[in-house]
């Protein structure tokens, strides 16, 4: 409700970008880390939505972008929570969309894979322990290679989809998973 002090009309645009992880064996998964990544990643957009969609139906125009994950779509191992909770995003984002449409408001979800950032950080220094790697650039380039691509996604790409998703050009894209992965999800 801050940002109603600085911003009266309310936003124009909303990019809900949240993403923690703990990968663990579902039968091994502690209950307090369910509790807090389904707070973060999937009720702290909802709720954010649900805050800033009036504004954006009653102008006409808005559009709110969610940051899923390719593991929204696919899984691993150790992955079941986080992939839960992307694959609520993309559940929340189309849901948002069909509610959207009739107002000039669009919701999409981004569902980028691997991209070297704090989250995947602990998840390579995990693959160079399992796979007796000497060095964590060795970990990074070989963890990173598996999309067939051979490199991870640059966060430049990704925010470059957020600023064509506000866009003219993207006004009849709605409801979409929109997958920026190097190719990952297709093998």
């Amino acid at each position: 409700k801050e940002i109603s002090k600085l911003h009266h009309n309310g936003v124009d645009i909303l990019v809900n970008n949240a993403g923690i992880n703990h990968v663990s064996p579902i039968d091994e998964y502690p209950d307090e880390k369910w509790d807090v990544m389904i707070s973060i990643m999937l009720t702290s957009p909802f709720d954010l939505i649900k805050y800033f969609i009036p504004s954006m139906k009653q102008k006409g125009w808005g559009r709110i972008i969610n940051i899923s994950s390719m593991m929204g779509l696919i899984s691993q191992p150790g992955k079941a929570v986080y992939s839960a909770a992307k694959s609520g995003i993309i559940g929340l984002s189309r849901g948002v969309a069909l509610e959207g449409a009739p107002f000039g408001v669009t919701c999409n979800a981004i569902c980028p894979g691997f991209a070297y950032t704090a989250v995947t950080d602990p998840q390579v220094r995990a693959f160079q322990e399992k796979e007796g790697l000497a060095t964590f650039d060795e970990a990074k380039e070989k963890f990173f290679s598996r999309a067939p691509t051979g490199k991870p996604v640059e966060v430049g790409q990704i925010s470059d989809l957020v600023v064509f998703l506000c866009s003219s050009g993207a006004d009849s894209m709605t409801g979409s998973p929109i997958v920026i992965d190097g190719g990952f999800t297709v093998q």
